[in-house]
């Protein structure tokens, strides 16, 4: 009797240790919950948990399908790039073209579909390791995210940041007659504008007198 038990109780360990690492986690993410909830008091609310699906929802796809690819035992260097690629393809045809959303989602699908099975088939056929292909479709999406790239940027910066002098401030919060009547001096970017460093640059001009002629 005593020895079946010793027996049952050796067959189970291993049982027992092969789950560690998912009891780990669960400890893991209980203990960032409960210090997340005593330092901040909106933690606890349940919006804050659907917040992470509802931002992190094609995180969670890509999660799923990378989880087929480890357990075949191969590897996939290519999801960031084509993720990139669709969501730049599909914000491309969605504002700037102006095309339908029901038109531009099967597109985008059947973009990174048609991507994934062209780099499996060449591993497949041509027995090349996964890590080489994915890498070079990755770099391949990447290029082909750039070149769908809108071909202005929204930035309204041009050479560099810069900083609103404080008169150009008092300038835009006074009255409009009185706002109306400095747009002009605004208007010039060595006044309005200036960098770090240029207003004792003035101050010393201004002190210095004009030569006499």
């Amino acid at each position: 009797m005593t020895t079946f038990a010793d027996v049952r109780s050796r067959l189970a360990r291993p049982q027992q240790r092969r789950y560690l690492p998912l009891y780990a986690t669960l400890a893991l993410l209980a203990l960032m919950y409960g210090s997340g909830v005593v330092q901040y008091e909106a933690f606890s609310d349940p919006q804050v948990v659907l917040n992470v699906f509802i931002d992190n929802g094609f995180l969670l796809v890509v999660a799923v399908g990378m989880t087929f690819v480890i357990l075949t035992g191969g590897i996939d260097l290519s999801v960031g790039a084509v993720v990139a690629l669709t969501t730049m393809v599909s914000a491309t045809l969605l504002q700037e073209q102006g095309w339908p959303a029901f038109a531009v989602l099967p597109l985008v699908l059947l973009m990174g579909s048609t991507l994934g099975f062209g780099m499996g088939c060449i591993i497949h056929y041509f027995e090349i390791q996964p890590f080489i292909v994915t890498l070079a479709g990755m770099f391949l999406a990447r290029a082909c995210a750039t070149r769908s790239a809108p071909r202005r940027s929204p930035s309204t910066t041009r050479s560099g940041p810069r900083w609103p002098s404080r008169r150009c401030a008092s300038a835009t919060t006074s009255s409009p007659p009185a706002w109306s009547s400095r747009s002009s001096w605004c208007s010039s970017p060595r006044t309005c504008w200036r960098s770090p460093g240029s207003a004792a640059t003035r101050t010393r001009s201004a002190a210095t007198p004009a030569p006499r002629t």
